[in-house]
């Protein structure tokens, strides 16, 4: 990755899309089409996926070069 940028840009693509999943998971609960310890449990880990994306963005120096 040479550019921070559009590493950047991706990451909050990658955030967005992770957002766009939980809120779904939303729907399909309340639908009930998934139980509450199905949505516990992807929820969680979304939210881990979604902790991750934003320690990279806020670490991007390590992972792209100069």
């Amino acid at each position: 990755r040479r550019y921070k940028a559009v590493f950047v840009n991706k990451l909050t693509d990658a955030e967005q899309e992770a957002a766009e999943t939980q809120t779904w998971l939303e729907f399909a609960l309340k639908c009930k089409y998934i139980n509450s310890e199905i949505f516990k449990r992807l929820d969680e880990k979304y939210e881990h996926i979604f902790a991750m994306l934003i320690t990279m963005e806020r670490k991007a120096d390590t992972f792209c070069k100069s």
